[in-house]
């Protein structure tokens, strides 16, 4: 039984290890990316190139959810 619930564990809890990974990767390339291009030019903060970041991330999660959650659903 409790191999079971092992393998239950895990293939639900891991495409939210695999969209948090991804998420989190977005978001600090985008931000980095804003924060050495845009920031300079528009005079934003550090902390406004993060949120911008986390708006592209957020974005980019919402069109890509239909593509992931049919592999996500299949295990």
């Amino acid at each position: 039984m409790a191999r079971i619930t092992f393998l239950v564990y895990i293939a639900n809890g891991l495409p939210f290890i695999g969209f948090g990974f991804l998420d989190n990767a977005i978001m600090i390339v985008a931000g980095e990316y804003i924060d050495l291009t845009f920031a300079s030019l528009f005079g934003l903060s550090t902390m406004a190139a993060a949120g911008l970041g986390n708006l592209v991330s957020d974005i980019f999660d919402l069109l890509t959810q239909e593509f992931y959650s049919p592999i996500t659903h299949r295990f």
